[in-house]
Protein backbone atom coordinates (compact mmCIF):
# COMPACT_ATOMS: atom_id res chain seq x y z
CA UNK A 1 0.00 0.00 0.00
CA UNK A 2 0.89 3.36 -0.55
CA UNK A 3 0.76 7.04 0.88
CA UNK A 4 -3.07 7.10 -0.99
CA UNK A 5 -4.27 4.59 1.22
CA UNK A 6 -2.33 5.65 4.33
CA UNK A 7 -4.30 8.68 4.08
CA UNK A 8 -7.45 6.63 3.79
CA UNK A 9 -6.59 5.31 7.03
CA UNK A 10 -5.53 8.42 9.25
CA UNK A 11 -6.93 11.34 10.52
CA UNK A 12 -3.63 13.23 10.40
CA UNK A 13 -2.81 15.29 7.74
CA UNK A 14 -0.09 14.52 5.48
CA UNK A 15 2.34 16.17 3.49
CA UNK A 16 4.09 13.26 1.51
CA UNK A 17 6.22 14.94 -0.98
CA UNK A 18 8.21 17.11 0.25
CA UNK A 19 9.23 20.83 -0.14
CA UNK A 20 6.15 21.72 1.13
CA UNK A 21 6.62 24.89 3.32
CA UNK A 22 4.23 27.02 1.91
CA UNK A 23 1.21 24.04 1.66
CA UNK A 24 2.07 23.57 5.15
CA UNK A 25 1.93 27.08 6.55
CA UNK A 26 -1.69 27.23 4.66
CA UNK A 27 -2.74 24.25 6.72
CA UNK A 28 -0.94 26.03 10.05
CA UNK A 29 -3.09 29.58 8.96
CA UNK A 30 -6.36 27.63 8.73
CA UNK A 31 -6.22 26.02 12.36
CA UNK A 32 -5.67 29.25 13.53
CA UNK A 33 -2.06 29.29 14.02
CA UNK A 34 -0.16 32.76 15.29
CA UNK A 35 2.44 31.45 17.36
CA UNK A 36 5.13 28.71 16.69
CA UNK A 37 7.26 26.70 19.11
CA UNK A 38 9.63 25.38 16.26
CA UNK A 39 11.77 22.39 18.43
CA UNK A 40 14.61 20.72 16.63
CA UNK A 41 18.15 19.20 17.46
CA UNK A 42 21.46 21.10 17.93
CA UNK A 43 23.06 18.48 15.01
CA UNK A 44 20.15 19.56 12.41
CA UNK A 45 19.04 23.21 13.48
CA UNK A 46 21.72 24.26 10.71
CA UNK A 47 19.98 21.87 7.91
CA UNK A 48 19.06 23.61 4.72
CA UNK A 49 15.56 22.04 4.45
CA UNK A 50 14.99 22.86 8.24
CA UNK A 51 15.88 26.40 7.50
CA UNK A 52 13.97 26.81 4.91
CA UNK A 53 10.81 25.53 7.16
CA UNK A 54 11.56 28.39 9.77
CA UNK A 55 11.90 30.92 6.91
CA UNK A 56 8.54 30.31 5.16
CA UNK A 57 7.08 30.21 8.89
CA UNK A 58 8.28 33.77 9.59
CA UNK A 59 7.44 35.61 5.94
CA UNK A 60 3.74 34.00 6.30
CA UNK A 61 3.47 35.94 9.53
CA UNK A 62 3.73 33.68 11.92
CA UNK A 63 5.60 34.69 15.46
CA UNK A 64 8.45 32.37 15.55
CA UNK A 65 10.08 30.87 18.69
CA UNK A 66 12.74 28.27 18.66
CA UNK A 67 13.92 25.44 21.15
CA UNK A 68 17.04 23.07 20.48
CA UNK A 69 17.43 20.17 22.04
CA UNK A 70 20.99 19.55 23.18
CA UNK A 71 21.13 16.05 24.28
CA UNK A 72 20.87 12.91 21.73
CA UNK A 73 18.25 11.04 24.11
CA UNK A 74 14.80 13.02 25.46
CA UNK A 75 15.36 14.13 28.75
CA UNK A 76 12.95 15.44 31.23
CA UNK A 77 14.90 18.67 31.59
CA UNK A 78 14.40 19.20 27.71
CA UNK A 79 10.34 18.72 28.14
CA UNK A 80 10.45 21.26 31.06
CA UNK A 81 12.79 23.62 29.52
CA UNK A 82 10.96 23.49 26.07
CA UNK A 83 7.10 23.56 27.56
CA UNK A 84 8.87 27.12 29.07
CA UNK A 85 9.90 28.43 25.64
CA UNK A 86 6.31 27.55 24.59
CA UNK A 87 4.83 29.89 27.49
CA UNK A 88 7.11 32.67 27.56
CA UNK A 89 6.81 32.98 24.08
CA UNK A 90 2.78 32.34 24.31
CA UNK A 91 2.97 30.09 20.87
CA UNK A 92 0.04 28.05 20.32
CA UNK A 93 1.35 25.47 18.05
CA UNK A 94 4.32 23.23 18.10
CA UNK A 95 6.83 22.43 15.21
CA UNK A 96 9.40 19.71 15.65
CA UNK A 97 11.93 18.83 12.99
CA UNK A 98 13.46 15.72 13.55
CA UNK A 99 13.26 11.90 14.79
CA UNK A 100 12.08 9.68 17.73
CA UNK A 101 13.61 11.58 20.47
CA UNK A 102 13.00 15.30 18.95
CA UNK A 103 9.45 14.02 18.52
CA UNK A 104 8.57 13.03 22.18
CA UNK A 105 10.28 16.17 23.20
CA UNK A 106 7.61 18.01 21.08
CA UNK A 107 4.57 15.52 22.22
CA UNK A 108 5.16 16.16 26.18
CA UNK A 109 5.64 19.84 25.71
CA UNK A 110 2.20 19.31 24.10
CA UNK A 111 0.74 17.97 26.42
CA UNK A 112 2.05 20.42 29.29
CA UNK A 113 0.30 22.84 27.58
CA UNK A 114 -2.64 21.05 27.23
CA UNK A 115 -2.85 20.64 30.54
CA UNK A 116 -1.46 23.88 31.24
CA UNK A 117 0.06 23.50 35.12
CA UNK A 118 0.19 26.43 37.23
CA UNK A 119 3.81 25.81 38.81
CA UNK A 120 6.40 23.97 36.16
CA UNK A 121 8.23 21.04 39.05
CA UNK A 122 10.31 18.00 37.90
CA UNK A 123 7.46 15.60 39.19
CA UNK A 124 4.74 17.11 36.67
CA UNK A 125 5.70 14.69 33.95
CA UNK A 126 6.34 12.00 35.79
CA UNK A 127 2.53 12.19 36.86
CA UNK A 128 1.72 11.97 33.14
CA UNK A 129 3.62 8.71 32.28
CA UNK A 130 1.38 5.46 31.88
CA UNK A 131 -1.28 5.28 29.49
CA UNK A 132 -4.40 7.81 28.84
CA UNK A 133 -3.31 9.95 31.89
CA UNK A 134 -3.53 13.29 29.27
CA UNK A 135 -7.60 14.21 29.33
CA UNK A 136 -7.55 17.28 26.96
CA UNK A 137 -6.50 17.25 23.62
CA UNK A 138 -2.72 18.65 22.86
CA UNK A 139 -2.31 22.14 20.79
CA UNK A 140 -1.41 21.48 16.97
CA UNK A 141 1.79 19.41 16.59
CA UNK A 142 3.34 19.18 13.48
CA UNK A 143 6.55 16.50 12.41
CA UNK A 144 8.92 17.12 9.90
CA UNK A 145 9.78 13.22 9.77
CA UNK A 146 13.76 12.60 9.91
CA UNK A 147 13.96 8.94 10.44
CA UNK A 148 11.31 5.76 10.16
CA UNK A 149 10.37 5.06 13.88
CA UNK A 150 6.73 5.04 15.02
CA UNK A 151 6.31 7.95 16.84
CA UNK A 152 4.63 10.27 14.36
CA UNK A 153 1.68 8.58 13.54
CA UNK A 154 1.33 7.02 17.18
CA UNK A 155 0.23 8.18 20.69
CA UNK A 156 3.49 6.93 22.54
CA UNK A 157 6.31 8.80 23.79
CA UNK A 158 9.29 8.37 25.96
CA UNK A 159 11.54 10.61 28.09
CA UNK A 160 14.34 10.21 30.55
CA UNK A 161 14.01 11.17 34.25
CA UNK A 162 16.89 12.42 36.10
CA UNK A 163 17.57 9.08 37.93
CA UNK A 164 18.25 7.93 34.32
CA UNK A 165 15.07 5.70 34.11
CA UNK A 166 12.90 5.51 31.36
CA UNK A 167 9.42 7.33 31.61
CA UNK A 168 6.90 6.03 29.22
CA UNK A 169 3.37 7.81 28.18
CA UNK A 170 0.44 6.74 25.71
CA UNK A 171 -2.12 8.59 24.78
CA UNK A 172 -4.18 9.07 21.46
CA UNK A 173 -4.60 12.38 22.38
CA UNK A 174 -0.42 12.63 21.47
CA UNK A 175 -0.88 11.83 18.12
CA UNK A 176 0.62 14.85 15.69
CA UNK A 177 -2.01 16.95 13.78
CA UNK A 178 0.54 16.26 11.00
CA UNK A 179 3.23 14.93 9.71
CA UNK A 180 5.59 16.13 6.39
CA UNK A 181 7.89 14.05 4.83
CA UNK A 182 10.72 15.46 2.32
CA UNK A 183 12.88 13.09 1.26
CA UNK A 184 16.33 15.70 1.51
CA UNK A 185 15.47 15.20 5.36
CA UNK A 186 15.13 11.44 5.26
CA UNK A 187 18.79 11.10 3.33
CA UNK A 188 20.51 13.74 5.91
CA UNK A 189 19.30 10.86 8.87
CA UNK A 190 22.10 9.17 9.31
CA UNK A 191 22.32 5.22 8.30
CA UNK A 192 22.33 3.89 12.06
CA UNK A 193 20.00 5.69 13.07
CA UNK A 194 17.61 4.93 10.03
CA UNK A 195 18.11 1.25 10.47
CA UNK A 196 17.76 1.23 14.24
CA UNK A 197 14.63 3.43 13.71
CA UNK A 198 13.23 1.03 11.37
CA UNK A 199 14.12 -2.19 13.50
CA UNK A 200 11.91 -0.51 15.98
CA UNK A 201 8.91 0.19 13.67
CA UNK A 202 9.35 -3.48 12.99
CA UNK A 203 9.81 -4.78 16.43
CA UNK A 204 6.34 -2.84 16.97
CA UNK A 205 4.37 -3.81 13.99
CA UNK A 206 4.99 -7.31 14.87
CA UNK A 207 4.04 -7.60 18.41
CA UNK A 208 0.76 -5.10 17.57
CA UNK A 209 0.19 -7.80 14.70
CA UNK A 210 0.42 -11.07 16.98
CA UNK A 211 -1.85 -9.05 19.43
CA UNK A 212 -5.23 -10.66 20.70
CA UNK A 213 -6.61 -7.18 20.03
CA UNK A 214 -6.24 -7.39 16.48
CA UNK A 215 -7.40 -10.32 15.73
CA UNK A 216 -10.98 -8.38 15.56
CA UNK A 217 -8.92 -5.30 13.99
CA UNK A 218 -8.54 -6.06 10.68
CA UNK A 219 -7.64 -2.16 9.18
CA UNK A 220 -5.22 -2.14 12.45
CA UNK A 221 -4.17 -5.59 11.46
CA UNK A 222 -3.84 -4.10 7.80
CA UNK A 223 -1.63 -1.44 9.38
CA UNK A 224 0.73 -3.88 11.03
CA UNK A 225 1.16 -6.09 8.49
CA UNK A 226 1.74 -3.08 5.89
CA UNK A 227 4.91 -2.22 8.13
CA UNK A 228 6.18 -5.14 8.61
CA UNK A 229 6.54 -5.66 4.85
CA UNK A 230 7.97 -2.37 3.79
CA UNK A 231 10.87 -2.93 6.70
CA UNK A 232 11.66 -6.46 5.59
CA UNK A 233 11.16 -5.61 1.82
CA UNK A 234 12.97 -2.45 1.76
CA UNK A 235 15.78 -2.85 4.62
CA UNK A 236 18.39 -4.16 2.89
CA UNK A 237 18.01 -2.02 0.05
CA UNK A 238 18.31 1.29 1.96
CA UNK A 239 21.65 -0.12 3.52
CA UNK A 240 23.11 -0.67 0.63
CA UNK A 241 22.40 2.82 -1.06
CA UNK A 242 21.37 5.22 1.99
CA UNK A 243 21.07 8.27 -0.64
CA UNK A 244 17.81 6.48 -2.39
CA UNK A 245 15.55 8.98 -1.08
CA UNK A 246 12.36 6.93 -2.79
CA UNK A 247 13.62 3.93 -0.32
CA UNK A 248 14.02 6.02 2.30
CA UNK A 249 10.32 7.45 1.83
CA UNK A 250 9.26 3.80 1.87
CA UNK A 251 10.31 2.91 5.24
CA UNK A 252 9.40 5.71 6.84
CA UNK A 253 5.93 4.78 5.31
CA UNK A 254 6.52 2.63 7.20
CA UNK A 255 6.76 3.91 10.66
CA UNK A 256 3.15 5.68 9.70
CA UNK A 257 1.44 2.06 9.08
CA UNK A 258 3.30 0.87 12.12
CA UNK A 259 2.07 3.72 14.28
CA UNK A 260 -1.26 3.72 13.11
CA UNK A 261 -1.36 0.06 14.31
CA UNK A 262 -0.23 0.86 17.73
CA UNK A 263 -3.17 3.26 18.39
CA UNK A 264 -5.46 -0.32 18.62
CA UNK A 265 -2.81 -1.32 21.18
CA UNK A 266 -0.89 0.76 23.00
CA UNK A 267 2.90 -0.13 23.94
CA UNK A 268 3.75 -3.71 24.01
CA UNK A 269 5.28 -6.26 26.23
CA UNK A 270 8.46 -5.97 23.89
CA UNK A 271 8.59 -2.29 24.19
CA UNK A 272 8.34 -2.08 28.14
CA UNK A 273 10.89 -5.36 27.86
CA UNK A 274 13.33 -3.19 26.43
CA UNK A 275 12.94 -0.16 28.12
CA UNK A 276 13.45 -2.16 31.74
CA UNK A 277 16.30 -3.66 30.35
CA UNK A 278 17.65 -0.37 29.33
CA UNK A 279 17.40 1.30 32.67
CA UNK A 280 19.91 -1.49 33.66
CA UNK A 281 22.00 -0.66 31.10
CA UNK A 282 21.35 -3.90 28.81
CA UNK A 283 20.79 -2.74 25.18
CA UNK A 284 20.57 -5.66 22.83
CA UNK A 285 18.40 -3.84 20.68
CA UNK A 286 14.94 -4.15 19.91
CA UNK A 287 14.85 -6.86 17.27
CA UNK A 288 16.89 -9.29 19.70
CA UNK A 289 14.83 -8.50 22.06
CA UNK A 290 11.60 -9.35 20.16
CA UNK A 291 13.18 -12.62 18.99
CA UNK A 292 13.97 -13.44 22.75
CA UNK A 293 10.39 -12.81 23.79
CA UNK A 294 8.93 -14.65 21.12
CA UNK A 295 10.92 -17.48 21.49
CA UNK A 296 9.66 -17.91 24.99
CA UNK A 297 6.14 -17.87 24.44
CA UNK A 298 6.16 -19.13 20.85
CA UNK A 299 3.88 -22.15 21.41
CA UNK A 300 1.37 -19.68 22.24
CA UNK A 301 1.95 -17.64 19.06
CA UNK A 302 3.32 -20.15 16.77
CA UNK A 303 -0.21 -20.25 14.55
CA UNK A 304 -0.06 -16.44 14.22
CA UNK A 305 3.44 -16.56 13.57
CA UNK A 306 3.25 -18.95 10.62
CA UNK A 307 0.41 -17.01 8.92
CA UNK A 308 2.17 -13.62 9.06
CA UNK A 309 5.21 -14.83 7.67
CA UNK A 310 2.67 -16.78 4.40
CA UNK A 311 1.44 -13.79 3.89
CA UNK A 312 5.02 -12.21 3.51
CA UNK A 313 5.53 -14.98 1.02
CA UNK A 314 2.47 -13.90 -0.79
CA UNK A 315 3.47 -10.43 -0.82
CA UNK A 316 6.58 -11.41 -2.52
CA UNK A 317 9.08 -10.92 0.69
CA UNK A 318 12.48 -12.82 0.17
CA UNK A 319 13.97 -13.39 3.43
CA UNK A 320 17.30 -14.87 1.52
CA UNK A 321 17.67 -10.98 -0.12
CA UNK A 322 17.38 -9.35 3.52
CA UNK A 323 20.22 -11.72 5.35
CA UNK A 324 21.84 -14.00 2.56
CA UNK A 325 22.21 -17.45 3.39
CA UNK A 326 19.27 -17.63 5.08
CA UNK A 327 18.30 -20.60 2.90
CA UNK A 328 21.48 -22.63 3.64
CA UNK A 329 21.04 -21.74 7.95
CA UNK A 330 17.38 -22.99 7.38
CA UNK A 331 18.34 -26.02 5.56
CA UNK A 332 21.11 -27.05 8.66
CA UNK A 333 18.79 -26.46 11.20
CA UNK A 334 15.88 -27.81 10.26
CA UNK A 335 13.15 -24.97 10.18
CA UNK A 336 10.62 -26.13 7.95
CA UNK A 337 7.40 -24.80 9.48
CA UNK A 338 6.33 -20.96 8.70
CA UNK A 339 6.39 -20.17 12.28
CA UNK A 340 10.07 -21.23 12.63
CA UNK A 341 11.03 -19.74 9.24
CA UNK A 342 9.83 -16.55 10.63
CA UNK A 343 11.82 -16.63 13.81
CA UNK A 344 14.85 -17.56 12.12
CA UNK A 345 14.31 -14.64 9.49
CA UNK A 346 14.11 -12.60 12.74
CA UNK A 347 16.77 -13.79 14.50
CA UNK A 348 18.91 -13.50 11.73
CA UNK A 349 18.36 -10.06 10.71
CA UNK A 350 19.03 -9.18 14.35
CA UNK A 351 22.57 -11.06 14.19
CA UNK A 352 23.01 -9.25 11.36
CA UNK A 353 21.70 -5.70 11.55
CA UNK A 354 21.68 -5.18 15.71
CA UNK A 355 25.61 -6.51 16.06
CA UNK A 356 26.03 -7.55 20.20
CA UNK A 357 26.44 -3.78 21.66
CA UNK A 358 24.87 -3.53 24.81
CA UNK A 359 24.48 -7.29 24.99
CA UNK A 360 24.93 -9.03 28.44
CA UNK A 361 24.98 -12.26 29.61
CA UNK A 362 21.88 -13.65 31.62
CA UNK A 363 23.77 -14.28 34.94
CA UNK A 364 25.17 -10.98 34.55
CA UNK A 365 21.47 -9.13 34.77
CA UNK A 366 20.08 -7.84 38.17
CA UNK A 367 17.51 -10.16 38.29
CA UNK A 368 15.58 -8.56 40.88
CA UNK A 369 15.60 -5.39 39.55
CA UNK A 370 14.86 -6.13 36.15
CA UNK A 371 11.42 -7.63 37.28
CA UNK A 372 10.73 -5.15 39.76
CA UNK A 373 11.48 -2.65 37.19
CA UNK A 374 9.51 -4.56 34.60
CA UNK A 375 6.54 -5.16 37.05
CA UNK A 376 6.17 -1.43 37.61
CA UNK A 377 5.82 -0.78 33.61
CA UNK A 378 3.18 -3.80 32.65
CA UNK A 379 0.77 -2.93 35.78
CA UNK A 380 0.58 0.49 34.23
CA UNK A 381 -0.10 -0.23 31.16
CA UNK A 382 -2.29 -3.39 32.48
CA UNK A 383 -0.39 -6.18 31.23
CA UNK A 384 -0.52 -9.85 32.30
CA UNK A 385 2.87 -10.47 34.20
CA UNK A 386 4.95 -13.35 32.92
CA UNK A 387 6.41 -15.88 34.86
CA UNK A 388 10.16 -15.85 36.75
CA UNK A 389 10.80 -18.82 34.71
CA UNK A 390 9.47 -17.64 31.60
CA UNK A 391 11.66 -14.35 32.42
CA UNK A 392 14.88 -16.21 33.29
CA UNK A 393 14.00 -18.11 29.75
CA UNK A 394 14.07 -14.68 27.83
CA UNK A 395 17.19 -13.43 29.36
CA UNK A 396 19.12 -16.75 28.46
CA UNK A 397 17.43 -16.18 24.63
CA UNK A 398 18.82 -12.79 24.17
Amino acid sequence: MGTDSYLKLSPQKLFPDGRQAIEVCEYLKNNGTKSILFISAESSATCPVIAGFAKAFGMAGFRLASYTKKDEKALVEDVLASYDKYKESSCDTIVVAGGFEDVCIGKLTASLASIAPKSIIRSIVRTLSGRDTLKKAIPPLVCLAMDNSDIYSSGYARCIDEDGTSLSFYSNLMIPSAVVFDPDLAVRTTGQVSTNSALCTLTGAVEAYLCDSLMTAPSYKADSFNAISLVLGNLGDVIKDPNDSYLRTRLELAGLYGGTAMRAVGPGPVRLIGLSLSDIGVEPGCLKVLFAYLEVFKDNLSERMGQLYHDLLQNEFNPEKLVPGFEREAIERGAEDDADLFLLTLELAADKFCGVSGAAKAEEIDFKKFKANLKRRFDTYGLPFPEDKDLKTFLEAL
